[in-house]
């Protein structure tokens, strides 16, 4: 158990170093730019993060799937770069030749041209990022890991800081700091891990590529309809509503997205270390008290920050006030699909990969049809409602289609949960919910989670009842 909770602490620290930064970034952002500046710079945010599950073509899952069966490591990951680096380099020489086309499409402004070209070379140095960030992640080299997670987010920051200095008050100290700040973690990787993207002696395995696109390809597909799941409320609320509102509610995602350090730092540890356990058949109580238990410390972190929301406000500045009212249902996505992460192994144990285009593309109908009943009504509240519905399908169906095929323990626990979180949020977003009504479902999903206390106690007891070795 010791070196289980090393192991994941060390995966924690860079996002949770990373968080504190961002924790600083953020409202250093909003107190100087508008949120109708930030408005203009919230779809280049909302494509910086859908790209990433285009451009990779699900061979960054593939890569993982295959680490374990494969000997020559330099040969797995040159191979799964080769697609992934051929659409980056596409996409540059596109820019290239529309500049102005793209320019007019994430900015409304044909000027903009010198953004969108450091975004698509960015887009190349994200292929290698991505590449051999995992090759670290798989050899669970923790520290290492977390160590360019916290370089990162510290260049950003930094970034930012020199462009306000200067007095650049504008969308482009968002858009810019994220580039260029990324980009400098980025160059530094290439450099450090030259010896694994050198291709002097490169041959393509047809074989292994043929392997990885057939488990990749269906993984690419899903992870594209699940990022427009996720962007899906922003594209809604730019056409339906104005900057500024895009900006307050782009500037709380930005904040949502803290307790994403729950999320990277769980899966960057838990994907190998699933693997591992899998191919060394242990029994599933062990996933089964790894899900429970996840499931709990989400409840916490919704808890924690719905009680705390006021906070938001002040976070932001008195501009992004209607944050408090959207903070609680925008974290929800990021709870559930981390907890997911726990219930849907089946899936990708079984090589059943084509099954994530089935919970993805289910679960993106019912949030395109509110989005269009609601958003145009509710504005922001409607655009983050229909975004934890279609989360709660998601994680369900992922659950749902998991067990089907084998890998099945006990979840009705984490469903009743889940719902009790989504009330809980929908009421606060209504500015339905007392102080002590959030208590009171705090309660409740704590007594409905009794038996993991239980378990719990039960290993600290019997220290050899699940090997987490």
């Amino acid at each position: 158990m010791k070196k289980f909770l090393s192991r994941l602490a060390g995966f924690s620290i860079g996002p949770i170093v990373g968080a504190l930064i961002s924790f600083i970034t953020t409202p250093l952002l909003t107190h100087h730019v508008h949120p109708t500046e930030y408005g203009k710079a919230a779809m280049f945010l909302t494509l910086h993060l859908w790209i990433q599950s285009l451009i990779y073509l699900g061979m960054d899952q593939a890569y993982t799937r295959e680490f374990h069966e494969e000997k020559d490591e330099t040969k797995l990951i040159q191979n799964a770069m080769l697609l992934p680096l051929s659409s980056a380099i596409l996409i540059l020489g596109l820019v290239l030749v529309f500049p102005e086309f793209f320019a007019n499409l994430l900015f409304e402004d044909r000027a903009e041209v010198f953004p969108v070209i450091a975004f698509a070379i960015l887009i190349i140095f994200m292929v290698f990022e991505r590449f051999i960030l995992l090759h670290i992640r798989m050899h669970e080299r923790a520290v290492e890991y977390s160590s360019f997670n916290i370089i990162l987010r510290l260049n950003v920051l930094i970034i930012a800081v020199a462009m306000l200095f200067m007095d650049r008050v504008s969308f482009h100290t968002v858009v810019y700091s994220q580039i260029f700040g990324q980009l400098a973690t980025d160059i530094y990787l290439v450099i450090r891990y030259r010896h694994l993207i050198n291709f002097r002696n490169f041959r393509v395995d047809k074989r292994l590529i043929k392997n990885m696109v057939h488990f990749g390809l269906p993984i690419m597909i899903g992870a594209v309809v699940f990022s427009s799941l996720n962007a899906l409320d922003r594209f809604f609320l730019k056409y339906y509503s104005d900057a500024a509102t895009l900006g307050v509610y782009q500037a709380t995602l930005k904040v949502a997205g803290m307790i994403g350090i729950i999320k990277t730092a769980f899966t960057s540890f838990w994907v190998p270390t699933a693997y591992r356990w899998h191919s060394e058949n242990r029994p599933m109580r062990n996933f089964q008290f790894i899900s429970e238990l996840m499931m709990l410390l989400m409840t916490v972190a919704f808890f924690g920050i719905v009680l705390c929301k006021e906070v938001i406000v002040w976070i932001l500045g008195p501009e992004y006030s209607a944050s408090t009212y959207l903070i609680g249902l925008m974290v929800l996505p990021q709870l559930l699909y981390t907890t997911s992460e726990t219930t849907t192994l089946g899936i990708v144990f079984s090589r059943q990969s084509h099954l994530n285009v089935l919970v993805s593309g289910l679960s993106i109908v019912p949030t395109i049809l509110l989005n269009i009943l609601l958003t145009p009504r509710l504005g922001g509240v409607g655009a983050v409602t229909s975004s934890a519905v279609g989360f709660l399908l998601f994680f369900a169906l992922r659950t749902w289609f998991s067990k089907r095929v084998g890998f099945d323990f006990p979840v009705m626990r984490q469903f009743v949960v889940a719902g009790l979180m989504f009330v809980c949020g929908l009421l606060n977003a209504f500015a339905l919910a007392t102080w002590w009504w959030n208590i009171g479902f705090f309660l409740m999903a704590l007594l409905i989670q009794m038996p993991v206390f239980k378990t719990a106690n039960h290993l600290r007891l019997n220290p050899n009842y699940i090997d987490f070795t």
